[in-house]
């Protein structure tokens, strides 16, 4: 004999049709986080296109001390 499956959750005390919650706020938390996740893929794409498109911009040299080592 199995113990712990369907249709019981606590054997002989609580079925699975007892404790079943709906949860009728569940949906838009799960259409919030889809939503940031577009707005922030949306925008990481933008930023990494317009990055890969422009120029890199020139680094100017660095001057030389007379002693030899590089001023900062």
């Amino acid at each position: 004999m199995e113990v712990g499956r369907q249709p019981w959750i606590v054997y002989g005390v609580l079925r699975t049709a007892d404790a079943v919650n709906p949860a009728p706020g569940l949906i838009w938390g799960a259409v919030l986080v889809g939503i940031v996740y577009t707005v922030l893929t949306a925008a990481s794409v933008y930023v990494l296109r317009r990055m890969a498109r422009d120029k890199p911009v020139p680094i100017a040299p660095q001057e030389q001390d007379v002693t030899g080592f590089t001023v900062v």
